[in-house]
């Protein structure tokens, strides 16, 4: 869209992602959790896995062909479909959609440049009987460790960093154990780990 640029291999799979001043090399993978399915149970605000430890690749222990792509470009939108396929053991697929929307022309640069970097992601997943929580995984060559708070249990140490999709387009910055989450927990009772 001439300000963010999404680069795939050969295969149809996302290998690049670029903005003009810096490209990010990102392997993707799909993972599930097994959902909580007592109170309160995981939804669409609230993940609410039964173990931080048990996800699962869900494409793992298949034949898994590169998935089947199909591109689409407008004046407005392009947008990138990839379906995997298991060729057996045909416990689960993925469908993923990626986004990119251009200004109209003549539009003021200024009032579309979130909407020009914004990439619009869609997923769909069929996977085995059950609860489960699909996660798309990007893994980069970007440093993402930061020195660990005050009060944190690594305080002073590097701990990983990340930042999550809130609602589409408000990203929260999360740091593993940080103890500032301990007093904005809901339910005092409720000892869970949180990230």
């Amino acid at each position: 869209n001439g300000r963010v640029t999404l680069g795939f291999s050969a295969a149809g799979e996302l290998e690049t992602v670029s903005d003009g001043a810096r490209t990010v090399r990102a392997q993707q993978s799909f993972e599930v959790y097994s959902s909580e399915t007592q109170w309160p149970q995981s939804d669409v605000y609230l993940m609410r896995p039964t173990s931080s430890e048990a996800k699962v690749p869900i494409l793992s222990g298949t034949d898994v062909a590169a998935p089947v792509v199909a591109r689409t470009s407008g004046p407005l939108v392009q947008e990138v479909v990839q379906l995997y396929m298991p060729a057996q053991n045909a416990t689960a697929y993925v469908q993923q959609t990626l986004r990119l929307y251009k200004a109209p022309a003549g539009a003021p640069a200024a009032q579309w440049a979130d909407v020009e970097a914004y990439v619009d992601v869609d997923m769909l997943a069929a996977v085995a009987e059950g609860e489960y929580e699909l996660v798309s995984v990007l893994r980069t060559d970007l440093a993402t460790n930061v020195t660990a708070p005050k009060g944190s249990p690594a305080q002073g140490h590097a701990v990983p960093s990340l930042h999550t999709d809130a609602n589409t387009q408000d990203v929260k910055h999360r740091v593993l154990d940080s103890p500032g989450w301990v007093d904005q927990v809901q339910f005092p009772d409720f000892a869970e780990p949180v990230a």
